[in-house]
């Protein structure tokens, strides 16, 4: 009867003591490598270095220019070496 009790009562304590320990997430400045890790209302802050939670993430950089510079002639495409197309063989049989 006593193993029966024991058998009972201790795991029932031990999930009382999980459920009741708290949360274990991690608080605002601990590092972290998802934001599953950190407390409610809190994102892992993948733009600092090292990781942290943090109630915000750091913005990014803004972008750099993607264009060719003004005073290029032909930008940055190379050029076509295909032979020009001959559209004057089509355009008899386009007319009918």
């Amino acid at each position: 009867m006593r193993r029966v009790v024991l058998a009972i009562v201790v795991p029932v304590a031990i999930a009382i003591g999980v459920a009741c320990g708290g949360t274990g997430l991690k608080a605002a400045g601990e590092s972290c490598s998802a934001s599953s890790e950190c407390d409610e209302g809190l994102v892992c802050d993948l733009g600092a270095d090292p990781h942290v939670c943090a109630g915000m993430g750091t913005p990014p950089p803004p972008p750099g220019v993607d264009a060719p510079p003004a005073d290029t002639p032909a930008g940055d495409a190379p050029p076509v070496d295909a032979p020009p197309v001959d559209a004057a063989i089509d355009a008899a049989i386009d007319a009918i």
